[in-house]
């Protein structure tokens, strides 16, 4: 499977090694695109904030935290959520288990969220 147009070195290698490690259903494939783009924005914030003063005159000049921080850590968030979407964490699950398997983390989930009103 070739890699979408527009992916970065991080991006770009990512999909390569997954893509050579894994069979994908498309929607897996689709989440696979969404991670490698965001590694792309999280390698491009890193380098903008690589070297950079962390703290910014605010409008009064008070200190605040560089704008870029939080998108950092926001993205950051965004991937752990991706990675576990795509859920290739045991290679060996049949596509029967793996659905077996996300359809009671399903049902764990909404449990909680019930019980916890």
């Amino acid at each position: 499977m070739k890699a979408p147009i527009g992916l970065k070195a991080p991006g770009r290698r990512f999909w390569r090694e997954t893509v050579a490690s894994f069979d994908m259903r498309a929607d897996e494939a689709l989440i696979l695109e969404q991670t490698c783009r965001l590694l792309d924005a999280i390698s491009d914030l890193e380098a903008l904030l690589n070297g950079a003063d962390l703290m910014l005159p605010g409008s009064m000049n008070q200190p605040r935290l560089h704008p870029a921080v939080g998108e950092l850590r926001q993205s950051r968030a965004a991937l752990g959520r991706l990675l576990a979407q795509l859920s290739f964490a045991d290679t060996a699950q049949t596509t029967g288990e793996r659905a077996l398997e996300k359809s009671s983390r399903g049902r764990e989930l909404a449990r909680l969220r019930w019980s916890a009103g």
